[in-house]
């Protein structure tokens, strides 16, 4: 029957043979026969367009079975057989022969000779092959099988213990070839009953016969895949396994899992036992056993055999004597010193010695001629007064061969420094300690007396190895040797490389200086001693405004940045426990690539940088490079003192030292056209803030409220018009809304020539095309962001936050907005820059210089929670080290001496019993709501229950009747509003000018009723008042006593000196918003002592909320001045909160 060709890919596919690797043996062979008896025929053959090629054959065997081959484009073979083979079965092994043999027989007579030479080739080779295998199959059952190179299952064989069978014992299991030709165990147990014709491809025909040898040689249960050390055929087949190279030994029996992995174990040499003599405590002789080199384990089989776990090997024994010899000679007594001449005098008699050995029994065939002579007795030598020396021994080893200290080591590669004591020429491990030691010769016994209190001094001198004893690393089943304090240990991975290179760079010399004998094995690294260091800063050409730092050394003419290995060093902590102290000139080995190279680098300086720079390190990028902005540029420059070589350094160096004393900075004249006379410390704020736009530095004037924040800005602004630095750019002002009409009063009043555009209003629009003519453009915050299309794409000269505190959450929509305005110099305005955390400092500075504080994330890791939670003072330090220089804060008490005294007055007023009834009732409610609701869902999703809760608590004090409770509203009276009434009796009597503070407008109502009952004269700023300048003038012109403003409207933003009284009704949460509605009094322009008459009602919520005051303002005093305290809200601070009324 004529076929189609196969492509040529396909037939030179076919005719290599590869597909035969996906057979195994037995198949293979079979589908041989099947194909030589031609029971394989090929029924149809199909070439497509695309070159894929399907065969379809009638294989009959005992049955006849459909075969399909198909070879695809991508040179991968299918096939399938209709049988119930579960492999590629006999049937598809024949039909790819009969395919192979139609390839040939269809070939053109151009490929002819080619084909002929081919198969030729091919059937003398396999001719070949068949006979040799026929010739010698015996060494062919003995040759270990090819394996193709991906197939990787093997049988192997486990030495070793059993946890239910205690005998040792030689195992079969199936298991997996690694890379590095060890094995790992994947199954329990191989069948020992397969035949040639049925065995899985792990399974060699070698395997085979030592499977069949172990089952019928194991003295246990047919089929059995264990032999044990009582069966007489176990030393023999032992030896035998170990020829195929996969013999494993386990360590433990503990310790066995199939995510192990064993080196296999090889065939020792032959060694000789003998019989020899001991020495015992009290140096009398005993007999025993020698076998040269001594082993680890001595298996009494025949033949006898030994394990050298360090060796990784099993080997044969060969005795010199026979087996009842040795018994007997073992069953021999303790010789004591005085009896050892007697002892020597009967060997000599004895019929065994006479000059010469007593012949033995002529030998039988095969078996070595065995002695009978009896050991002379050794001369014992007994060293007392040796001094020890230490060797401390320092190597990189393999812990996964079953060797050296771990059993079954879940780890390979190690680094081990291992100590031993030198007494003369005998070199003894420091473990076990023992009184004495012995080293035993055939002719010679020494016994060393060890001097242990030297000992354990010398050992003492490693306790600054930077690794683990063994005992401490491992579980104490896994070490193999009593070797857990003297040996040390670690993996060798970089790190770990490292510290050792760190460790023989400045401990080794002073071990060496002691006396010590160190030997360093290959550690695989290299260390340098450099020719130069260098530290540079130099300007980021596409950043003006930020520099690129790198330091590290020469090294023959090549610069090695330390900038990525000091990172990393700092970030692992990997030097925090280095005494630098004690280092003195010593150096440190600092890596500088990832291949084991090392630097050695001076450890004091080292220390400056850990010092001085950490934070640095902070804004390292992917490439290894530190680019930092010029603020902390300028401070690097003196932190490391580095040498003015060029002109960055010497400018950099000059707005360090300026920015450290405000009083040095240059004497800027102010404006001639400013209608005004500043104050000195006025003139000083100016003065920074130009240096601050000269330097491109940006800035907080945090100075008191009332201390004319808004003239100094005026001033500056006023400035940079005259010296055109502005270059016609307009600045642009967002305030509070009712901050707004202060800014354009002022700016008329003190700065005339300056053209100013008010943005607010629902006609705003209409003037946007305006801002190009304008010096001044001012807005509020809600405007912003209505209006950011307009603001985020104009360019300002300056943009000026007052009352910044309007940013400080930096999720707000508002917030985002003004971190997107473009501005050559970016100021911000507030008495209180951070009122409760010190998210909202980085909020501000993240406005004003991004970058300066690292990210949200980082900042809280590496200031915020240090310095809130920990009261961490070296953060807070740090901390106020970077942002000093861009933030200047004055106080009244220190600039502005002139003011009049401000006494602050608490009145605590008790509870009406009503009162007290009703906050009892309403506390007990809300704190077992609050505490489930805490149990619930945790704290921090519990806020809103609980700022409800405070808020009754809160309501209740200030009058019962704020609480919208049937039982509440019954309540006519409040202890507090009685309380004030008097006082505003007294206040008012004696003419003094009264402001009254209030959270809730609704008590302000109430307290306009009293006003109003009594016939006094009062005006009153709400959120809902539009026209705040009149109520303002009313009280100023002296036309009203008594002004009530709201805290959030009227807190900030009012010029009110005329007021001497200030009246807080209820206290609130942020101590800083008090302090700016007092500030409405007590700025600039008072002239007579102020009162500050606080109302808190005794053993209530308002008692806790001024306890929380007092530790807030502590927090942001600590920004200011210095230091910070541990403050947090925890569960305790809720029990206070929410705790019963203490009377």
């Amino acid at each position: 029957m004529n076929f189609p060709r196969l492509p040529k890919r396909a037939e030179k596919f076919f005719l290599s043979r590869s597909w035969e690797n996906h057979f195994d043996n037995a198949r293979l062979k079979r589908g041989q026969r099947l194909f030589s008896n031609e029971d394989a025929s090929i029924d149809n053959l199909l070439v497509d367009v695309d070159s894929a090629s399907f065969a379809f054959f009638t294989v009959t065997g005992s049955y006849a079975y459909e075969v399909e081959v198909n070879f695809t484009t991508n040179d991968r073979l299918y096939s399938f057989c209709d049988c119930p083979d579960e492999e590629k079965c006999k049937h598809i092994a024949a039909a790819l022969y009969t395919l192979e043999r139609h390839i040939l027989e269809n070939r053109p007579e151009s490929e002819s000779s080619e084909s002929t030479a081919s198969t030729a080739e091919i059937s003398v080779d396999s001719w070949l092959e068949n006979l040799t295998q026929s010739a010698s199959a015996d060494s062919e059952e003995d040759a270990e099988d090819e394996f193709p190179p991906s197939y990787k299952d093997r049988v192997i064989y486990l030495l070793g213990q059993e946890a239910d069978y205690q005998n040792l014992g030689l195992h079969a299991y199936k298991g997996r070839l690694q890379k590095d030709g060890s094995f790992k165990i994947t199954a329990h147990n191989v069948r020992t009953d397969y035949q040639e014709y049925n065995k899985p491809m792990f399974i060699t025909n070698s395997d085979l016969r030592l499977l069949n040898q172990i089952s019928l040689s194991s003295g246990r249960m047919y089929g059995s895949s264990s032999i044990y050390i009582d069966s007489s055929m176990f030393a023999n087949i032992l030896l035998e396994c170990i020829s195929t190279g996969r013999v494993i030994l386990r360590q433990s029996v503990s310790v066995h899992d199939r995510t192990t992995t064993y080196l296999p174990i090889e065939l020792g040499e032959d060694r000789v036992l003998s019989p020899s003599w001991s020495s015992t405590a009290n140096n009398a002789l005993k007999p025993s056993i020698l076998i040269e080199p001594e082993p680890d384990e001595l298996i009494y089989s025949t033949p006898k055999i030994y394990i050298d776990r360090s060796q990784n090997s099993v080997g044969k024994l060969d005795q010199t004597h026979p087996d009842e010899f040795l018994k007997q000679w073992l069953l021999g007594p303790k010789i004591p010193q005085d009896e050892l001449d007697n002892v020597q005098q009967l060997i000599e008699k004895s019929a065994n010695i006479t000059g010469s050995e007593t012949p033995d029994k002529p030998a039988r065939l095969g078996k070595p001629k065995l002695s009978t002579a009896i050991p002379q007795l050794p001369k014992q030598n007994i060293l007392v007064d040796l001094t020890p020396t230490a060797q401390f021994d320092i190597e990189r080893t393999d812990a996964s061969s079953p060797a050296i200290l771990l059993q079954n080591s879940p780890v390979s590669n190690v680094l081990i420094g291992s100590l031993s004591f030198n007494y003369g020429d005998h070199s003894i491990k420091a473990e076990p300690f023992a009184d004495t030691f012995t080293v035993t010769t055939a002719n010679d016994i020494t016994t060393i007396h060890r001097d242990q209190i030297l000992e354990s001094k010398l050992l003492r001198q490693l306790e600054h190895a930077p690794t683990l004893k063994l005992s401490k690393a491992f579980d104490e089943k896994l070490i193999n040797q009593p070797y857990n304090d003297s040996v040390l240990f670690s993996k060798a991975d970089s790190s770990n490389t490292h510290q050792w290179v760190a460790y023989i760079s400045s401990e080794v010399p002073k071990l060496e200086a002691a006396g010590w004998t160190v030997n360093i094995g290959k550690l695989d690294y290299t260390l340098l001693d450099y020719d130069s260091f260098y530290e540079v800063i130099s300007q980021n050409e596409l950043k003006t405004e930020w520099f690129r730092f790198d330091l590290g050394v020469e090294y023959n003419g090549e610069k090695f940045s330390l900038i990525p290995a000091l990172a990393n060093a700092i970030a692992s902590g990997m030097y925090e426990s280095y005494d630098f102290d004690a280092a003195g000139g010593d150096l440190l080995a600092i890596p500088i690539d990832k291949k084991n190279t090392f630097i050695n680098f001076p450890a004091k300086r080292f220390k400056l940088i850990l010092d001085k720079v950490q934070d640095i390190f902070q804004h390292i990028n992917g490439d290894g490079e530190i680019h930092i902005p010029q603020l902390r540029a300028a401070t690097l420059v003196d932190d490391l003192d580095l040498e003015k070589s060029n002109q960055t350094l010497t400018e950099l160096a000059a707005l360090g030292a300026q920015l450290k004393n405000i009083k040095g900075l240059p004497k800027t004249r102010v404006p001639k056209n400013l209608n005004a006379e500043l104050r000195d410390y006025q003139i000083e704020g100016f003065r920074w803030l130009q240096f601050l736009a000269r330097y491109k530095l940006h800035g907080v004037l945090a100075d008191d409220m009332g201390l004319g924040k808004t003239i100094q800005a005026l001033t500056h602004i006023l400035a940079e018009k005259n010296t055109k630095r502005n270059k016609g750019l307009p600045t642009l002002v967002v305030a509070p809304t009712s901050v707004i009409p202060n800014w354009r009063t002022e700016a008329a009043k003190f700065s005339p020539s300056l053209k100013v555009l008010l943005l607010h209003g629902s006609e705003r629009h209409l003037n946007f095309t305006q801002i190009k003519n304008h010096d001044i453009v001012i807005t509020s915050y809600a405007l912003l962001q209505r209006d950011q299309a307009l603001h985020t794409k104009q360019q300002y000269h300056i943009a000026i936050l007052d009352e910044s505190q309007y940013i400080k959450n930096a999720a707000t929509k508002t917030t985002k907005v003004a971190y997107k305005l473009k501005a050559n110099h970016r100021i911000c305005l507030s008495g209180t820059p951070m009122e409760n955390h010190l998210g909202e400092l980085w909020s501000t500075f993240n406005f004003l210089m991004p970058g300066l504080l690292q990210s949200n994330k980082e900042f809280t890791s590496t200031f915020r929670t240090p310095i809130e939670r920990h009261g961490d003072t070296a953060r807070q330090i740090s901390l106020n080290r970077r942002v000093g220089p861009l933030l200047l804060r004055r106080t009244k008490d220190v600039v502005a001496k002139e003011l009049p005294p401000k006494t602050i007055i608490p009145h605590h007023i008790s509870l009406t019993q009503e009162q007290t009834d009703l906050y009892e009732s309403v506390r007990a409610s809300m704190d077992k709501r609050v505490r489930d609701a805490i149990s619930d869902q945790g704290l921090s999703k519990s806020q809103i229950i609980i700022l409800d809760a405070l808020l009754k608590l809160r309501q209740i004090c200030c009058h019962p009747q704020l609480l919208k409770l049937k039982e509440a509203q019954k309540i006519q009276s409040s202890a507090k509003l009685d309380y004030l009434t008097n006082l505003l009796g007294t206040l008012i009597e004696e003419g003094r000018r009264i402001l009254i503070f209030s959270q809730f407008t609704t008590m302000l109502g109430m307290i306009e009723k009293h006003l109003v009952k009594e016939n006094i004269a009062f005006t009153k700023i709400t959120g809902a008042t539009r026209d705040r300048e009149a109520p303002v003038e009313k009280f100023q012109t002296g036309k009203v006593p008594v002004f009530l403003i709201s805290l959030k409207a009227g807190g900030t933003g009012l010029n009110l000196t005329a007021a001497d009284t200030v009246i807080h009704y209820d206290p609130w949460w942020n101590p800083a918003a008090e302090n700016q509605a007092t500030d409405r009094a007590y700025r600039i322009g008072q002239d007579k002592p102020v009162f500050v008459h606080k109302l808190i009602c005794q053993g209530t919520i308002e008692e806790h909320i001024q306890e929380l005051q007092e530790k807030k303002a502590k927090l942001v005093e600590s920004l200011l001045a210095g230091s910070t305290n541990k403050l947090s809200l925890t569960t305790e601070t809720l029990n206070g909160l929410l705790a019963p009324i203490d009377v």
